[in-house]
């Protein structure tokens, strides 16, 4: 008999060691510049010996160079040198900062005066660029928060005036630069209050709390400015907290998730699973222990599902076609055929067959699993990137295919593709004639390619024995793109020009199961948060400059990042944690033995989990993992466990070869 186990507010125990040596994909080497290193190396011996004219000179030398490339600033961390030579001016001693303003403050000032004439945030931007250590940089920091807080881009507002606080002490900062203004007019009070506005301004409500109380005991008697109103700073707070449970409309509080008590429809995926005879000679019969692959997405009362077969849409309340489309009227908007690897190409993993609804479209891709060099297995053609248009009943708006592009010769699309404002990004492999990993962007209102970014290449060629099948998964926020290019890598884009803006590597474990680098990325609140199957921690990292905030080490396999509730990281795989997104402290709820591990993504919705195995689904409580309810799956329709999905009152459920929708009927 399995035992269901539950553990509350403790660190998750330590993953044992693999004892396999198998390595399923080559380390990926990033491009770091060494000249650049020994210029920043020199300079620094100019600080060092107080000659501050020669060290701000060899600084903006540097930085006109090598802008865009990749330094060290700490073992394992990497910065743009942009961002390293601005974080070394802002971290000189009070002298040298004098003669760099000196140097600076003329022509900054008038930038700063020119861009707040005109109300540009780009120019103000700029501003920072040029001299974000300048007199002026803390002036146009509070200006882009204040305009970010009006525009309600609270994750902006909240970035810009982080970095107006001073920097943390060095242990703290793992001993390396970090971009914060040196000596800023805002005093600590005045911008940590704004930060606590920023949470409680978001919905956060149990950050907003536990922001309040570090803030009171810090600052508690400190009066100022807040909101249009003025006081005791910590009382402003407390009485916005207090008022903020009636800022929410009706249909944004809190309600119960959906029932499931009965199926309502169930419709075959046709998801093109290997054949019996395909997974015993490929050896790849450990694929039926790997959650299923597809992914469903909703629209305004339409499920949209992308697989191996195409792309379909669906009605939510009844499963049938959502409108006229295809020769057989069964949803199909785009028939496609993806074979499974050839038995000749022994594959390992599963693919997330998912897309993205963004704008009044649907985003996916389509095309081969797996990219390989062709001495080493057969062609696989290339992949293709599909716009399907819901407010024109789902027809193809636009479509790309990899080999279209010259920039991308010889490359395939990998993973589901991320829309962000008016953006796609994709992730990109390159099988020859080096393995490569990298980036590339599009418009999302016309699959024009804005840019793409080689991020790391193969330091060894791939194994011959096995293929993993590319699923690379991206996040984005605080105008970055995150991506786990290859075993070992984390790197950040700026989202508009593609500009690697730092990295950070670590040592992957070896390991022999099928799913060795499964990646989950989440971006919250100014923190990524990164699970990988060749990572034996669960890492919290600043998204603006990759600094550790803390690792828990996690005991079992992570597949999900379900998101942030009740002040909790939800993470789901063959148990369900609960990690505090301050300490990485954890709940732990599931089962030990491996018959009863979690069986596709969950759901979190109104503060609830809901978290599937094979054959039963359990509802907990996001803040305590606390069981609230737990449901049999096993039936006369067969349904059992899958990815889900919320819409509306209906639960989604995605197995391995059907969709089902459960329960209230809709009438």
């Amino acid at each position: 008999m399995r035992t269901l186990t539950l553990i509350m507010a403790v660190a998750c125990a330590s993953l044992a060691a693999a004892q396999s040596t198998v390595q399923p994909h080559p380390p990926l080497g990033l491009d770091v510049s060494l000249p650049a290193a020994k210029r920043m190396a020199g300079a620094n011996e100019f600080i060092r010996a107080g000659e501050w004219d020669a060290a701000i000179k060899s600084l903006e030398q540097l930085k006109q160079d090598f802008g865009g490339e990749l330094i060290a600033v700490a073992p394992n961390r990497y910065l743009n040198v942009r961002e390293a030579v601005s974080a070394t001016f802002a971290s000189l001693p009070t002298p040298g900062l004098a003669v760099y303003r000196r140097r600076i403050d003329p022509s900054l000032l008038l930038q700063f005066e020119d861009a707040a004439a005109r109300r540009d945030r780009a120019m103000m931007q700029q501003v920072l660029r040029d001299g974000f250590a300048g007199s002026s940089g803390d002036d146009a920091l509070d200006w882009l928060a204040e305009d970010a807080l009006e525009r309600g881009d609270l994750d902006a507002a909240r970035i810009w005036w982080t970095a107006l606080l001073p920097p943390p002490p060095a242990a703290e900062r793992n001993a390396s630069l970090i971009l914060r203004y040196p000596d800023a007019a805002r005093t600590p009070a005045e911008i940590y209050a704004r930060l606590v506005l920023c949470s409680l301004l978001q919905g956060d409500r149990a950050r907003t709390a536990r922001e309040l109380r570090f803030f009171t005991s810090r600052f508690g008697d400190v009066h100022g400015d807040l909101a249009g109103r003025s006081g005791l700073l910590s009382e402003l707070l407390a009485q916005l907290l207090r008022e903020s449970s009636q800022w929410e409309s009706p249909g944004s509080r809190r309600q119960p998730g959906p029932a499931v008590s009965r199926v309502l429809w169930s419709q075959p995926l046709n998801v093109g699973n290997p054949s019996d005879s395909e997974r015993e000679a490929a050896d790849n019969s450990q694929i039926a222990t790997e959650a299923p692959g597809v992914v469903p997405a909703v629209w305004e009362g339409t499920v949209l599902v992308s697989s191996s077969a195409g792309v379909r849409a669906l009605s939510v309340e009844t499963g049938k076609a959502r409108w006229p489309a295809g020769p057989d009227d069964d949803g199909t908007l785009d028939a496609v055929t993806t074979p499974w690897p050839s038995p000749s190409l022994p594959t390992i993993g599963t693919s997330r067959r998912s897309g993205q609804v963004a704008g009044g479209c649907y985003y996916t891709r389509i095309g081969p699993l797996v990219s390989v060099p062709s001495i080493r297995g057969p062609e696989t053609g290339p992949s293709e990137l599909k716009c399907f248009d819901l407010l024109a009943e789902g027809r193809p708006s636009w479509s790309v295919a990899s080999d279209e592009l010259p920039e991308l010769s010889s490359a395939r699309f990998s993973g589901p593709p991320l829309v962000n404002d008016g953006r796609l990004y994709i992730a990109v492999r390159r099988a020859q004639p080096q393995v490569e990993s990298g980036l590339a962007c599009f418009a999302a209102s016309t699959g024009q390619l804005l840019w793409s970014r080689r991020l790391c290449a193969a330091l060894a060629s791939p194994p011959v024995a096995r293929h993993r099948i590319d699923d690379d998964v991206l996040a984005s926020g605080a105008g970055l793109v995150f991506q786990i290019p290859g075993p070992g890598v984390i790197t950040a884009c700026d989202a508009v020009t593609g500009e690697l803006r730092w990295a950070v590597t670590y040592a992957p474990i070896a390991t022999a199961a099928p799913h060795a680098e499964s990646v989950a990325l989440l971006y919250d609140g100014g923190r990524l948060f990164v699970a990988a199957a060749n990572l034996n921690q669960l890492l919290a990292l600043d998204a603006c400059d990759g600094r550790q905030l803390w690792a828990a080490p996690r005991s079992g396999r992570i597949r999900n990042l379900l998101g942030v509730a009740e002040g909790r990281l939800i993470a789901a795989g063959d148990q369900l944690w609960g990690f505090d997104v301050e300490r990485g402290t954890a709940w732990r709820f599931g089962y030990d033995d491996p018959e009863g591990h979690g069986y596709g993504a969950g759901a979190l919705h109104a503060g609830r989990v809901y978290w599937p195995t094979r054959e039963e689904l359990f509802v907990v409580d996001a803040g305590t993992g606390g069981l609230r309810e737990r449901l049999s799956l096993a039936g006369p329709a067969g349904l059992g466990g899958g990815n889900l999905v919320i819409a509306g009152d209906c639960l989604l459920v995605a197995s391995e070869t059907h969709l089902t929708a459960v329960g209230p009927l809709k009438r």
